[in-house]
């Protein structure tokens, strides 16, 4: 997973995590929250196996 990287600069020492879909009162399903789990799920796995060491996750 490179998220559209041809190469991953190997001096990346921190991710901002900022997206996310905030309609949760419209998620009926549960698709939305699923979509948000997976993604941030994605963005860690590409942390962990790129050796970045920081993560810092914001939310409204």
């Amino acid at each position: 997973l490179t998220f559209g990287l041809d190469e991953v600069p190997e001096d990346i020492s921190a991710v901002h995590h900022l997206a996310a879909i905030h309609r949760l009162s419209e998620d009926k399903d549960g698709s939305i929250w699923q979509t948000n789990v997976e993604g941030t799920q994605n963005i860690i796995d590409f942390c962990l196996k790129h050796n970045i060491p920081h993560l810092y996750f914001t939310s409204p």
